[in-house]
């Protein structure tokens, strides 16, 4: 795995992120939806909330994956939201924006999931 492009390991980091989910007890919906403004890695659902998630991925804990989700990402990752909650006809729904922090450091991964993480940043 340490022989990953960047590219490579992040899309290995999100496919862990839904397996963590899962087994959380979320149903993933979608992944890699993606709009003319941006994408959201994973959409799921948890009971009764619609979760709409930013996966970073890391060789490292130094550089957390957090910081890299500035006010600009978010609001992209929103419009994203509102529209894929038109299209899949699910505007009634609550969403909620996540982030999951993936670390795979010396052969190890590790998870750090944030729910409802934007009212961290306002």
């Amino acid at each position: 795995m340490s022989r990953l492009s960047n590219k490579e390991l992040g899309k290995v980091g999100e496919t862990k992120a839904a397996r963590f989910l899962v087994h959380q007890g979320y149903q993933i919906l979608e992944k890699n939806y993606r709009f003319r403004l941006g994408e959201i890695d994973i959409v799921a659902q948890y009971k009764s909330q619609l979760i709409f998630v930013e996966v970073k991925t890391r060789r490292s804990r130094v550089f957390s994956g957090l910081l890299s989700i500035d006010d600009n990402k978010q609001r992209k990752i929103v419009s994203t939201a509102e529209h894929y909650q038109m299209t899949k006809k699910m505007i009634d729904w609550q969403p909620r924006f996540d982030i999951i922090c993936v670390y795979f450091e010396k052969g190890e991964w590790d998870f750090e999931h944030f729910p409802n993480s934007f009212s961290i940043f306002y």
